[in-house]
């Protein structure tokens, strides 16, 4: 699997080739595309080759083991609050900027959470037609509802089953 510049794949732990340049064993498959890369002349960093049941990938933790990706805690905790504070009493306008930062947080998220899509129909729904980045923006009644809805779900989920649990026959 391969995301922007960064490939994941999965591989039996026993299946693994010593790459000289790092001197270490890495999974075969990983050591292959770095000899690879070797003879194309494309530059890579040891720092860089994570190998493992439990990795970081973009941002979300990965277990392999149980299957599971999810939001580290305090990232997801930051999210919390930043929806606190742009939903907050009060709060009558906010930028477009703002609305766009808070959009593009949320979209990340659903990578762990997907179902609290519809929390965001009425921010971008506001976003609408505005280009100018410091355009002050309504938070409407509408776009509180949705995000004080997705607000409530962030607060109790905690993680995605890759794969949920399958009787093998």
């Amino acid at each position: 699997f391969q995301y922007s510049d960064d490939c994941f794949g999965v591989q039996l732990a026993s299946e693994s080739l010593w790459y000289a340049p790092y001197q270490c064993f890495l999974p075969s498959s990983q050591t292959k595309l770095l000899c690879l890369w070797d003879d194309l002349g494309i530059p890579h960093e040891a720092h860089k080759q994570l190998h493992g049941s439990k990795l970081t990938i973009i941002g979300f933790l990965v277990d392999a083991d149980r299957l599971t990706i999810s939001m580290p805690p305090e990232k997801k905790a930051e999210l919390i609050q930043h929806i606190q504070f742009f939903i907050a009493p009060g709060t009558i306008k906010q930028s477009l900027r703002d609305f766009q930062r808070l959009a593009g947080w949320v979209n990340w998220a659903l990578n762990v959470f997907p179902l609290l899509r519809p929390g965001l129909c009425a921010l971008y729904l506001k976003m609408t037609g505005c280009v100018e980045g410091e355009e002050r923006l309504y938070v409407t009644n509408d776009v509180k509802e949705d995000l004080s809805w997705l607000l409530n779900h962030l607060r109790i989920e905690s993680e995605i089953l890759i794969l949920e649990d399958i009787i093998w026959d």
